[in-house]
């Protein structure tokens, strides 16, 4: 039999696991990091193949599915022979090692970019995080999280 008694407990408990939750998930809240701007202007292509990008050169990221072979490289670096390209994207560079058990730095950060309705491409390496910007938005989202507590350097 349910009792007033009964209810009230059974509510009492279950906002306390709620609020330990809560807790719980604020300590693994990542705080806002220190951002880098990169000087430079990018590009991403979509790949045939590997064959001829140089991986000599200072600044390429590839990532390979099975839908496609994606470049992003320096746009005066891109190859000429791509499938498609998309030029006119700024970047910034999460300004610390970042260490692969790291909950939730990608979905703060993106987080804010999407309140102000600015799009962003994300590009991962084993140690850190680059993100793009279109260029005619990249000061805009520097505003926006710097707004947001996160420093931004040049």
């Amino acid at each position: 039999m349910i009792t007033y008694t009964n209810v009230n407990f059974h509510l009492y408990a279950f906002l306390q696991i709620c609020i330990m939750k809560m807790e719980t998930k604020s300590e693994r809240r990542v705080t806002p990091m220190k951002l880098k701007k990169l000087n430079r202007h990018i590009s991403i292509c979509k790949m045939e193949s590997v064959d001829n990008v140089d991986l000599t050169r200072d600044f390429y990221f590839l990532g390979k599915t099975s839908r496609d072979i994606t470049l992003v490289c320096n746009t005066s670096e891109a190859p000429e022979n791509v499938l498609e390209r998309s030029d006119g994207w700024s970047a910034f560079v999460i300004d610390e090692e970042m260490d692969l058990t790291m909950v939730g730095v990608m979905s703060e950060l993106s987080g804010v970019l999407a309140k102000n309705h600015i799009g962003m491409f994300a590009a991962s390496s084993y140690t850190t995080d680059y993100v793009l910007v279109k260029t005619i938005h990249f000061e805009e989202a520097m505003f926006a999280l710097a707004q947001a507590g996160y420093e931004i350097v040049n």
